[in-house]
């Protein structure tokens, strides 16, 4: 059972959305780490011969196995299909400050890696070149079976999701277990309510991203 527990003002403006992006840096997780997901051995067995050319040693210190990925890595979609060059385009923009700090985050105390201090020295400069190599990881690895990836999420995805104004939220809550008023009737209240996913939720958990929509107060 997933809990979320959001304010009425910030479940007014979720949607789901496939985010390209956010795939790619979990199959580079994948990548360091087969044996913890072993159901993408295939998939590793087929993609690996294709990085020749890809600098994964800096894509894998971006995206570690630890607790902590940069949230830089991870822009809030602006539709329910992500489309990686906009994602990409998002992640070159990143504020220094904010690249900076995610860096320190994700390395839990210890000592940057050589191949990540140019990024952390001058993020604007940096940023372009990285997405250079995100994009170039994409076209090797995941490219080749990217139709396969999204069509194995469409069957699951319900039109209402993306609705704006959400008026057939309650169609699509109807899968959750409320455990407080329904977010129409406490309009104006401040106090959190909570929507329990219940474990019948038909989309892989990995395949979604709950985010606010751009524009929505």
């Amino acid at each position: 059972m997933i809990e979320i527990a959001l304010a009425h003002s910030d479940l007014a403006r979720v949607r789901f959305a496939h985010s390209p992006i956010e795939e790619l840096v979990a199959s580079l997780r994948v990548l360091q780490d087969p044996a913890r997901q072993l159901m993408y051995g295939p998939w590793v067995s087929t993609a690996r011969p294709r990085l020749g050319g890809v600098r994964l040693e800096l894509l894998t210190a971006l995206a570690p196995t630890g607790r902590f990925l940069p949230a830089f890595l991870f822009p809030p979609p602006t539709q329910p299909w992500g489309v990686l060059t906009e994602e990409l385009a998002q992640v070159a923009g990143s504020p220094p400050a904010m690249v900076r700090a995610e860096l320190d985050k994700v390395r839990e105390g210890r000592p940057l890696p050589t191949v990540l201090e140019p990024l952390c020295q001058a993020p604007a400069g940096q940023l372009p070149a990285v997405t250079a190599e995100l994009a170039q990881y994409w076209q090797a690895a995941l490219e080749p079976v990217w139709q396969r990836v999204r069509g194995l999420c469409t069957p699951t995805w319900p039109t209402a999701w993306s609705s704006s104004p959400p008026v057939a939220w309650p169609k699509c809550w109807g899968t959750c277990i409320p455990t407080s008023p329904s977010p129409t009737s406490c309009s104006g209240s401040t106090n959190p309510i909570t929507a329990r996913i219940a474990s019948t939720w038909p989309a892989p958990a990995s395949c979604w991203r709950l985010v606010p929509s751009p524009g929505r107060a």
